[in-house]
C-alpha cells in the first residue's frame, strides 16, 4: 500500500525509512475547502437558472487531464448523466474546454502531448483544430459539447472567475442535441454568463 500511494504521488519517503504526506496532497487538502465554498456560493445563482431555464445546471473544476463535478442543480430528464464527484475529458466537454482554454500553455501543450482520446465521431481529435477552438472560446467567453463526448448531448458553457481575475471553475446547460435550436440558445447563453456573473459577485 505504501509503494501504490508513493507511485501515486500521496505519500514521500523520508531518509529515516518512514513516510509523510507529499506536497501535493496538502495542496489537495488546501483547496478542499475552497471548493466546498465554491459549492455553497454557486448553489443559490444555480438554483435560480435552473428554475428560469428547466435544464440542469453543472457546475465543474479542473483536475488533471480531466474535469471533476462539484455540483448539479436540477432534476431535468435528459441524456446526459452526471453527478458530483465524477469526471469526464477536459478536451471533449464544454465545461472542460472553458478550463483549458485558461490554463497554462505548457498544461495544454502536455494534454495534447497524451493524446486526444475519441469518444464520438464529433470529438476533436486535430491539435490543430482544439488549439483554434480555444482561441475561440477565449475570444467569445462561451464553449460548446457539440456531441463529442456522447452522442445526443450538446452543451453550452462559460468561465468564473475569482477576485484576481483566474479562471476557477466552468458552468454550463445541457441539452439534447435536438432540442438545442429550440431553446433560444442565445437566450441561454445569456442566462448562463448572468449566472455565472452572480456567482463570482458571492466569490469576491
Amino acid at each position: 500500500m505504501l509503494v501504490s500511494l508513493t507511485e501515486a504521488g500521496a505519500i514521500e519517503r523520508i531518509d529515516s525509512g518512514r513516510y509523510r504526506l507529499s506536497i501535493w496532497m496538502f495542496e489537495v487538502g488546501s483547496q478542499v475547502p475552497l471548493l466546498r465554498g465554491l459549492t455553497d456560493l454557486a448553489q443559490l445563482p444555480m438554483e435560480r437558472l435552473n428554475i428560469l431555464t428547466k435544464r440542469n445546471v453543472h457546475l465543474a473544476v479542473r483536475e488533471g487531464f480531466e474535469l471533476i463535478y462539484l455540483l448539479k442543480v436540477g432534476q431535468a430528464t435528459g441524456r446526459a448523466r452526471t453527478r458530483p464527484g465524477t469526471r469526464n475529458p477536459l478536451h471533449a466537454t464544454g465545461l472542460g474546454k472553458i478550463l483549458l482554454a485558461w490554463a497554462p500553455e505548457p498544461f495544454v501543450d502536455d494534454l495534447i502531448g497524451h493524446g486526444l482520446r475519441t469518444y464520438t465521431k464529433y470529438t476533436i481529435t486535430s491539435p490543430a483544430r482544439l488549439l483554434a477552438e480555444l482561441a475561440e472560446v477565449r475570444a467569445t467567453g462561451f464553449s460548446y459539447d457539440r456531441e463529442e463526448r456522447q452522442v445526443g448531448v450538446s452543451c453550452v458553457a462559460t468561465s468564473i472567475r475569482d477576485s484576481s481575475g483566474r479562471v476557477i471553475a466552468s458552468i454550463s446547460i445541457p441539452f439534447n442535441s435536438e432540442d438545442y435550436a429550440a431553446q433560444h440558445p442565445e437566450r441561454a447563453r445569456q442566462s448562463l454568463r448572468e449566472t455565472a456573473q452572480a456567482i463570482e459577485a458571492r466569490v469576491r
